[in-house]
């Protein structure tokens, strides 16, 4: 098959996705860093901190209450225990056992009274928690989806031909929402599942420490494997969101040039190409999925054979210590103790799908961020750069080369000189890919030349402010661009302080008026789909 063979998805299990973008990642591999969880949120305000804040002590609270459950559960299994025994104690008297009764109810009128003091007391403050982290995540978010914009349509024309401009649609949905789940309501959930098992652990080792230990024979393996899992996902979830941007990508490229595609029948190629990058994606989930189960599966398996161990090695315990005086394990001790890892363990264990889905939101926030504290290289700032008094419009080009920065092994223009007096007409004539259109370009400084300069009445372009000289450029391209609104927008887009009468004398002396003139009023026009201008009108 000659030169498709590369993208064929059999062979070492290869996607088009492996040659599209993992070259960009060798590229940009020292501008992706890594984000720490903390530096996620670096967009919250003084107000956010105090939400988060008030969401950290609720979360810690309703972490604290619910171990207090396993004291109270072995409590009340050793008030039942002793009335057991005293329904079997023939030789208590009639008094003795009406007393252990009143015990052993009023004990469990006060076991169920905290119980429910317990209950309203964790719905209350986990709504708090859960309340006060959402609220700051969807404010965070709101500011980063606002700056992401923004850097993005700050950035110079280099950057953009070096990455793909349909990954930003994807980065704008699901990277920032994978990224508010990992800064919302998760975060409380988790730090209440970690202080569970602190409490419970600091509860079980002063009831009895010797059990206790036994039962936490799993926590090390625990650890490892937690740790293994959270690493692995992290940097697998990485490669899954680039495929999903590659994806993205090309669905936009293709719904945007939907007509050329119909026209050339390539409808089925189009699917088959974005199905391939699915399938990487797919691949990549499927690592990421199996990697996450074994490390859970491992975990669970040490949990309940730690169960197993305790039980047996409790009950040993409170055998050897019946006949004590002050046993330290009495029944319901070994309760307490039992319970009170147990409930700590299975909190660790539930805490785990929360440490992949903050693993995902590192790696989108990685992605997000790298985009965000990108400087451009040409800066597109207001107010930087001369702005000169009277502009004739005389350009030069002073021995100027130039290769674009995607395609550095290939020389555009060498050693190109060339004066335009302000007033002439001047045609550049030549064959495809010769320079014409990157003389237009260097003039408006989407690039800047690799040696000499470009000066406009005598001046280097670099040191004009940007946005005053572009807004003295006029230009018509090949395939005129308009935006989803009305005409007056659309010429207005060259000067946004004109006047409904500018704009009328522009669209006049663009010989456009009449052919305005005969739409309705407030037309909206569309750049693709719709309302479409033909070709010779947009240019017009």
């Amino acid at each position: 098959m000659g030169k498709r063979e590369k993208y064929s998805l059999d062979k070492k299990n290869k996607s088009p996705l492996d040659v599209e973008f993992t070259k960009n990642e060798e590229k940009e591999g020292d501008k992706t860093k890594q984000v720490s969880f903390f530096q996620m949120f670096r967009y919250a305000t003084g107000f956010d901190k105090l939400l988060l804040s008030i969401g950290i002590i609720s979360a810690v609270g309703t972490g604290v209450l619910q171990p207090m459950n396993t004291i109270l559960f072995g409590t009340l299994t050793g008030d039942i225990i002793k009335y057991a025994a005293s329904k079997f104690n023939h030789s208590m008297s009639e008094d003795d056992r009406i007393k252990a009764e009143n015990d052993f109810f009023d004990g469990v009128q006060y076991f169920a009274m905290m119980n429910s003091i317990i209950a309203v007391g964790m719905v209350i403050i986990s709504y708090i928690s859960t309340v006060t982290f959402n609220y700051s995540a969807t404010r965070q978010v709101f500011r980063l989806r606002s700056t992401y914009l923004s850097k993005i349509l700050n950035q110079d024309i280099t950057w953009y031909d070096m990455h793909q401009t349909g990954d930003f649609s994807s980065r704008m949905t699901e990277d920032l929402f994978k990224f508010e789940d990992g800064i919302g309501e998760k975060v409380p959930m988790f730090l209440n599942l970690q202080i569970v098992f602190f409490v419970s652990l600091i509860i079980a080792l002063v009831k009895g420490w010797e059990l206790a230990l036994i039962c936490l024979t799993s926590l090390p393996a625990s650890l490892i494997a937690l740790g293994i899992v959270g690493l692995l996902t992290t940097k697998l979830s990485k490669k899954e969101l680039d495929a999903y941007g590659t994806a993205g990508a090309i669905a936009e490229e293709v719904l945007s040039s939907i007509r050329t595609v119909i026209a050339f029948g390539g409808q089925h190629k189009e699917i088959e190409r974005y199905g391939n990058n699915l399938i990487f994606a797919r691949k990549n989930n499927i690592k990421r999925s199996l990697l996450s189960a074994i490390g859970f599966g491992i975990l669970w398996f040490l949990i309940y054979s730690s169960y197993a161990l305790a039980f047996w090695y409790g009950v040993k315990l409170v055998l050897e210590q019946r006949d004590w005086e002050n046993p330290v394990y009495t029944a319901g001790n070994m309760v307490t103790v039992f319970f009170s890892v147990m409930n700590g363990s299975m909190n660790f264990g539930i805490s785990s799908p929360y440490i992949e889905a903050f693993g995902i939101s590192k790696a989108a926030a990685s992605k997000i961020f790298s985009v965000i504290d990108n400087t451009p290289t040409i800066n597109l700032s207001k107010g930087k750069g001369e702005i000169l008094d009277t502009l004739k419009g005389n350009i030069k080009f002073r021995n100027v080369n130039f290769h674009y920065p995607s395609r550095p092994d290939v020389t555009v223009l060498q050693d190109l000189s060339l004066d335009i007096r302000a007033g002439d007409t001047v045609a550049l004539v030549g064959s495809s890919g010769c320079g014409k259109s990157t003389v237009i370009q260097l003039i408006q400084r989407f690039y800047d030349p690799v040696a000499g300069e470009v000066s406009i009445d005598g001046k280097n372009i670099k040191d004009l402010d940007l946005t005053w000289m572009r807004t003295n450029i006029g230009v018509v391209g090949q395939e005129p661009v308009l935006f989803g609104t009305t005409i007056m927008e659309n010429i207005k887009y060259g000067n946004a302080d004109a006047t409904e009468d500018d704009v009328v004398v522009a669209a006049k002396k663009a010989n456009a008026h009449t052919f305005i003139k005969s739409l309705p009023d407030t037309t909206l026009w569309w750049e693709k789909g719709g309302r479409n201008c033909p070709g010779g009108r947009s240019s017009e």
